[in-house]
């Protein structure tokens, strides 16, 4: 062997050495890492539902793993089209394995169809006056019953010949039983 060949076999041994003594610092990095952190492990039926961290979505589908180095309460929810939601809450103070068996409801709403509603129904003194749903004729008269998307605000307007016409403003923060007296001209 010339001088070349030997100093770029040092050359390698060295490397290599190096890369062993990284290597066995970082596993005993990850090892040390590992023993203090908790894992989440979060499995549904049927599986691939998104998984949702304290309201953002964590970027994993089931199933899943967290792993935390400390106690902390976190709230998880898993979405998947057709099924309910489903929310966990969790103390990541010990390992955990989770199983959740989606259903299909009756539930909070089903993801795919629908967000959550609320149930308006408006009648009146006497019946049959027609509905007005922000400045628009529904084409429906009282009494009147529909779902509405919660946390909107509209007008309702009851119309009735020889009636004066009855405006009900409407939060949908929750269900609405509501029955007007309509005045004679």
């Amino acid at each position: 062997m010339n001088g070349k060949e030997t100093g770029l076999i040092v050359s390698l041994i060295g490397s290599l050495f190096i890369l062993t003594l990284f290597s066995l610092a970082t596993s005993a990095d990850v090892a040390s890492t590992a023993t203090n952190c908790t894992v989440i492990s979060i499995n549904s039926t049927p599986s691939g539902a998104e998984v949702w961290m304290d309201g953002h979505y964590s970027g994993q589908i089931t199933p899943s793993k967290f792993l935390f180095n400390k106690a902390e309460n976190h709230s998880f929810e898993l979405h998947l089209d057709d099924y309910d939601p489903q929310i966990l809450n969790i103390n990541t103070s010990n390992s955990i394995d989770i199983n959740v068996n989606l259903s299909t409801g009756p539930g909070l709403y089903n993801t795919k169809l629908s967000p959550p509603s609320v149930k308006i129904n408006i009648n009146s003194n006497p019946s049959g006056a027609e509905v007005w749903l922000d400045n628009k004729d529904t084409g429906k008269s009282t009494p009147f019953s529909e779902d509405a998307a919660i946390y909107e605000n509209h007008t309702y307007e009851l119309r009735m010949e020889g009636r004066q016409d009855y405006p009900i403003q409407v939060f949908t923060g929750h269900d609405i039983d509501y029955i007007a007296p309509l005045k004679q001209i």
